[in-house]
């Protein structure tokens, strides 16, 4: 017996999902969530290299203006403290490291699946513009930074 306008098949006070159909589903949120999550990662970490650019330029420039001053580049972040704000230490280690007549500023990221990562810029572009990328970070002809999936 069947009510009004039911399946003839599925006996009375059974209705609801099989298992199959609640399995397909929560494959497909967790499809649906991974690849959320994928872009969110790769999102933000390439917000974290456009801030890294942006405090290596803020240094690049600070050592143009110090070697108008002194002559030279300055071999340490310290000592252009006042030209431009110490950067925040937190993603990314700082560094300049001098071969005259040059230097060279890295940023070197501090943890997260892209550790040891590195985005550098020299004295050798006048505008601090150019940047060199290392470990997983790859450019590969595109300006703005893609990152290789760990």
């Amino acid at each position: 017996m069947t009510e009004k306008g039911g399946n003839p098949s599925q006996p009375i006070g059974e209705t609801g999902f099989t298992l199959l159909e609640l399995l397909a589903v929560v494959i497909l949120l967790t499809m649906v969530a991974n690849f959320s999550l994928n872009s969110f990662m790769r999102m933000s970490e390439r917000e974290r290299v456009q801030k890294a650019q942006a405090k290596l330029t803020m240094i690049c420039h600070a050592e143009h203006i110090y070697r108008k001053d002194w002559a030279t580049y300055a071999n340490r972040i310290q000592l252009i403290t006042d030209y431009c704000p110490e950067p925040d230490a937190s993603e990314y280690a700082y560094a300049i490291s001098l071969v005259p007549p040059d230097f060279t500023a890295t940023a070197t990221r501090l943890w997260g699946p892209y550790q040891n990562s590195t985005v550098s810029v020299s004295s050798t572009d006048p505008n601090c513009s150019t940047y060199t990328y290392g470990g997983n970070y790859d450019v590969s002809g595109n300006p703005s930074v893609n990152l290789i999936a760990i």
